[in-house]
């Protein structure tokens, strides 16, 4: 409800409605003058509108992994895909995936 009640003073209560009543209306009528070629401009510039351009996912993992030492690469174990909840969680290891 807005600022006062209609309890509180109607007359003033009424004013208001009527007051936000016709802006609504002059939006609308603003609305309704615009040209189509102005539309269709205004929704073309609204398109066009666009965040700055994100890196790309591996562009940053590649960014981030090449701070990394070396000696601390080497470090990894081979098997860190297979046997990731063995190295996080202590779970028995898992036999690697041979093909039959």
């Amino acid at each position: 409800m807005d600022s006062y009640e209609r309890s509180e003073c109607p007359v003033v209560y009424k004013n208001m409605r009527i007051q936000k009543r016709a802006k609504q209306k002059s939006v609308q009528r603003q609305r309704k003058h615009i040209l189509p070629a102005e539309r269709q401009r205004i929704a073309r510039s609204q398109r066009t509108i666009r965040p700055k351009k994100e890196k790309n996912i591996f562009a940053t993992i590649g960014e981030i992994a090449s701070l990394i030492p070396p000696k601390d690469i080497q470090k990894i174990p081979k098997d860190l895909s297979i046997n990731i909840d063995h190295y996080l969680y202590g779970v028995p290891k898992a036999e690697p995936w041979r093909p039959v």
